[in-house]
């Protein structure tokens, strides 16, 4: 067995690494790892894409059924509802190009742009639901990885319960910056309970790639967005 030295990780060494030229099978223990790499590394799986686009389909229905019949009178309007989602597809190509065409950490994504504004311009409940499609949309670009879902979590929802005032656009800014603060502190706490400990200096000492940097950074952008 080999042991890291960060996350006291244990594994046995030939299930992690086979022969060059090994023909991989799923169904034998020793492979399942390398399997699963290999399969990372790939484009998906014609069923795992109708998988997604079940998840997807699923939180969109359950998201405008309760517009229709739970939501305030404008957005149970018909153009309401296609102007929301249309909000919510530029937000998810804006986070599809930054991942593509930048080397930034997937963190960056400003998740609470569209629910500031649907905070601002209706109420937090909805704002709260449409958090939530969104992480789950934005998370399924990387795998639905569970780190990044937290992180969109904790930064739409914080930054919809911290925008306190609707009159002043300022505060759009500083609510979107708030809930990157609380996102960066989550990632930070769960980091720590899984693995004993979070290294914040060596984290910050590659800002661009930084997952703090990213978290708190994606919050002042889901503000900046907001108020434009």
């Amino acid at each position: 067995e080999q042991k890291t030295r960060r996350a006291e990780l244990r594994y046995v060494h030939e299930r992690l690494l086979v022969p060059k030229g090994t023909l991989l099978r799923g169904n034998q223990r020793e492979h399942v790892a390398a399997v699963a790499y290999e399969s990372a590394q790939r484009p998906p799986s014609g069923s795992r894409i109708r998988g997604t686009i079940v998840i997807l389909f699923t939180l969109a229905f359950a998201l405008v059924t309760y517009l229709r019949k739970f939501g305030q009178s404008r957005l149970r309007l018909l153009r309401t509802q296609i102007g929301l989602l249309t909000a919510m597809g530029l937000l998810a190509i804006l986070a599809k190009a930054l991942l593509i065409y930048t080397s930034l950490p997937e963190y960056w994504i400003p998740i609470a742009t569209v629910p500031l504004w649907v905070a601002s311009s209706f109420d937090r409940r909805t704002a709260m639901l449409v958090t939530v499609v969104l992480a789950f949309v934005l998370a399924s670009f990387q795998g639905f990885d569970v780190m990044l879902l937290c992180a969109l979590l904790s930064a739409g929802m914080a930054s919809v319960m911290l925008f306190l005032d609707r009159k002043r656009p300022v505060h759009l800014l500083l609510a979107g910056a708030l809930g990157g603060i609380v996102s960066a502190a989550l990632f930070i706490a769960i980091v720590w309970t899984f693995e004993g400990g979070f290294n914040l200096s060596r984290d910050l000492s590659e800002p661009s790639r930084s997952v703090i940097v990213g978290c708190v950074g994606g919050g002042l952008l889901s503000g900046l967005l907001a108020v434009l």
